[in-house]
Parts: C-alpha cells; sequence; structure tokens
C-alpha cells in the first residue's frame, strides 16, 4: 500500500470572502463603539484611528482562511479492494464528525454534522470531505483536517487493509 498527499494552492474566491465577512464584522464593531463611547469626536477623526486596523485585520484573517480552507487530496494504492478501502475511509470519517450528504456509485461526499461547520462549509465551500475509488486507488479530498484523520489511521493504526508495509511517497 502506498499513500501521497498533495494540497492544492488556496483559492482567492475564498480569500475574499473571508475578507469580506472580517471587514464586515470590523466595520460594525467600529461603528458600535463610535456609538456608544463617542466623546464629541467627529466621525471622520475616528475612522482615521481606526483605519489601519480596519483594513490589516481583514487582510491577515483572509490569508489565514484561504491556507487553512484549501483543498488537500490524498491518494492511497496498492491496494487489493479498494471499494472495502473506500468504504472503511467513509466509516472512519462519520465516526470522526462527519455525515454523508451525496451517495454514488463511486463518490461519496460528507459534511460535518455540527450546524455551524455546516453553515460556514456551504458559505465558504471549505468543508466537504470526498472519497472516491477506482479500480486503482482510493482519493479522499476535502480541508486538511479530514485528511489527516484518515493518514494518521492508516499510519499508526490498525487497519485489516494494510497487508504491505507502509510507503508514503
Amino acid at each position: 500500500m502506498k499513500t501521497h498527499t498533495y494540497a492544492h494552492s488556496p483559492k482567492f474566491s475564498v480569500f475574499l470572502k473571508f475578507w469580506l465577512l472580517i471587514l464586515l464584522l470590523m466595520l460594525l464593531l467600529v461603528a458600535a463603539f463610535y456609538l456608544l463611547f463617542n466623546q464629541g469626536e467627529p466621525l471622520k477623526d475616528h475612522i482615521r484611528s481606526s483605519g489601519p486596523i480596519l483594513f490589516i485585520l481583514p487582510l491577515i484573517n483572509g490569508v489565514i482562511g484561504a491556507y487553512n480552507g484549501r483543498k488537500h487530496t490524498f491518494t492511497i494504492t496498492e491496494v487489493a479492494d479498494t471499494a472495502h478501502v473506500a468504504g472503511w475511509a467513509v466509516d472512519l470519517l462519520q465516526k470522526n464528525g462527519m455525515r454523508i450528504k451525496n451517495t454514488q456509485q463511486t463518490i461519496t461526499v460528507l459534511e460535518p454534522t455540527s450546524s455551524f461547520l455546516r453553515w460556514f462549509g456551504n458559505r465558504f465551500g471549505t468543508e466537504q470531505a470526498i472519497v472516491n475509488y477506482t479500480e486503482n486507488a482510493v482519493t479522499v479530498s476535502g480541508n486538511f483536517k479530514y485528511i489527516d484523520i484518515v493518514d494518521t489511521k492508516i499510519k499508526f493504526g490498525r487497519v485489516a487493509f494494510q497487508n504491505q508495509p507502509y510507503n508514503h511517497s
């Protein structure tokens, strides 16, 4: 059995969504602080004093969110029964807080059971895991936390289909 992990580059659209979300939250906070604690200061001066933080914090959070939400692909090859391995991966992800969203013949799409993570994933497209198998390989793709669950179980756990030494390429 061989495994391979590939990290895709972050998407600019995810960066923009995170940046806009944090920017809107920061604007609401600045407006609330202005309305609550205004002591005769003009609005223009208040915005100038909080202007750098209004754009630096959303920029940093947008970059962090885009890199954290990028897609990873984990491929398992050289196994005897790929359908069994794919079923095992789906069961493992279900035990770790996911549920099946959609199932086709060789593709299973999973989503988190947490309502907040589902809402978050529907808005940003970062909280899904897709298990796909062919006759030669099993591919698990999605956020890194889901890929890491499968990878760690194969590396350090006992799996029934691991009859050969582990080779991570």
